[in-house]
């Protein structure tokens, strides 16, 4: 079917409403057909209804209607385009009286109808927001209806907010307390619309009972200080993001669980944030789920056969550091280290079952060999990655010093571990969790 295209000029929007609105001097129409490129239409040949069945007429009616372009003959069929025609220009429908980091003030001119908003008070300054229904500006719904006509229509504002705001997953705005796992925390929006008045927030951790200053700025981003180090900028991130983001990345906040608790699967840490007056607290859970005793032990052959099979079947021009970086993460869902490994663990004869069911078994012995060397060369520097598995927070001199007959404790085991004596795999979990736990808070110990 034939179709009708418009083109908007940039005097048809406003940045305050997502919608183009119609001014019939400021668009272009085209007619498009396929196979072919749009074809420039002159408005003589436009015409316009209420609704698509409706009768069709040679001026724009007010309000949400449709234009279409006139068919060559009777019997063509050209499918319209939906249009908002306010009868004013764009520029003239909102007025933005202020904006704080309590609400927005604005006011709406609209001779034609009646216009209903969402949440909005009539003040006398204008109809006011306040930012507990403004959110981040997004989605405030304007419904409009036209003199004489029962045929109302939305609009969808877009008002400025200023100050610090975060919403859930569903969108809704959070003023107070939240409670969330931590693999949750990247589903979780926030945004930083500071102003010269209003550019700092603070953030604390009950974890490490440190506080960093997060400062708004001009050019995009937000510096993040230690509030005991202040002249230190300790990290930049966006005006707008998700929580973990906010919070320093993943890696820190699983960090500061594991500072906080030798056992993370059975902790949580809190983080208060602070904007003047206002204060939101979020309580965040580990990821970490138990396991029952019959499913802890971790067999190290099996564990090479899972990474041989990813390796081998890694997509054509994949970079194989990203699957390092996915087994890595398995450490943390599973406990243990692939630095337990032993090259015995993965020699070809204990996998050659396995290896001659991934592999084509026509293929040149030589060009075998050479696939399980490059196998061998990965897994060498998955232990490397291991070894330099660390927090990103660690332990001061004090605390080192506090641990020290524990982390002896540790190192032993991993000793007896590598000499044969005794083995880590053999371990129950919660014992290969304190083991992970000194090892990446007090990382230079090991060293």
């Amino acid at each position: 079917m034939d179709k009708t295209k418009i083109e908007y000029q940039e005097v048809c929007y406003t940045p305050y409403v997502a919608e183009p609105l119609f001014s019939e001097r400021d668009v272009n129409f085209s007619l498009c057909r396929d196979g072919e490129s749009p074809r420039p239409v002159r408005l003589s040949f436009i015409v316009f209804a209420e609704d698509k069945d409706g009768e069709w007429e040679d001026d724009a009616p007010i309000g949400e209607c449709y234009a279409t372009v006139l068919g060559e003959n009777d019997d063509d069929i050209v499918e319209p385009v939906k249009i908002y025609n306010l009868g004013i220009s764009a520029s003239d429908f909102v007025t933005i009286v202020r904006s704080d980091s309590k609400s927005t003030v604005f006011r709406i001119f609209w001779p034609y109808g009646t216009v209903d908003i969402e949440n909005a008070n009539r003040t006398e300054e204008g109809l006011e927001i306040s930012k507990t229904d403004l959110g981040t500006g997004e989605h405030i719904n304007c419904t409009l209806t036209p003199k004489d006509s029962d045929h109302s229509f939305n609009l969808t504002l877009q008002l400025p907010v200023f100050g610090f705001s975060i919403r859930d997953i569903d969108g809704n705005i959070v003023n107070d307390m939240l409670e969330i796992n931590e693999e949750e925390l990247a589903k979780y929006e926030y945004v930083f619309a500071g102003t010269e008045n209003d550019d700092r927030i603070t953030i604390h951790s009950d974890a490490d009972h440190i506080t960093y200053k997060y400062v708004w700025n001009q050019e995009g981003y937000i510096t993040v200080r230690n509030m005991a180090d202040i002249n230190v900028i300790v990290d930049k991130v966006p005006l707008r993001g998700n929580l973990a983001q906010l919070l320093l990345g993943s890696e820190y906040v699983r960090g500061l669980m594991q500072f906080s608790s030798e056992i993370p699967a059975k902790e949580n840490i809190a983080f208060v944030i602070k904007q003047k007056d206002q204060r939101w607290r979020i309580k965040v859970s580990s990821s970490v789920e138990e396991h029952s005793d019959d499913v802890t032990l971790l067999v190290p052959t099996e564990l090479c056969k899972d990474v041989l099979e990813k390796l081998i079947n890694l997509p054509v021009g994949s970079n194989s550091n990203e699957l390092i970086n996915e087994l890595m993460k398995k450490q943390d869902q599973s406990v243990f280290q692939w630095l337990w490994l032993h090259e015995n663990d993965w020699a070809y004869d204990k996998l050659e079952e396995h290896f001659n069911t991934l592999v084509d078994p026509e293929m040149e012995m030589m060009k075998r060999a050479l696939v399980f060397n490059d196998f061998d060369n990965f897994m060498h520097r998955l232990r490397l990655a291991s070894l330099d598995d660390r927090s990103p927070i660690q332990a001061d001199a004090l605390l080192a010093r506090n641990a020290k007959r524990k982390i002896i404790r540790v190192k032993t085991l991993i000793q007896e571990h590598n000499s044969g004596v005794s083995s880590l795999w053999s371990l129950q979990r919660e014992e290969r969790m304190k083991i992970l736990y000194y090892w990446r808070n007090f990382h230079s110990s090991f060293e």
